[in-house]
């Protein structure tokens, strides 16, 4: 099975926010965006499915 890109556009400060909190818990932002989604795919009950 491949992959898909799963984008979504937000202001610059909430990047740098986001980036630099990824950053402080020395994952990459893919990694994090990954953990994300799994984790809200548990909280709704689902399988997570993401890698």
């Amino acid at each position: 099975m491949g992959k898909r890109n799963l984008s979504a556009w937000i202001d610059e400060k909430a990047f740098n926010q986001f980036k630099a909190m990824v950053s402080e818990e020395g994952k990459t932002i893919q990694d994090y965006m990954v953990e994300m989604v799994n984790r809200e795919f548990a909280r709704k009950g689902r399988p997570q499915l993401a890698k």
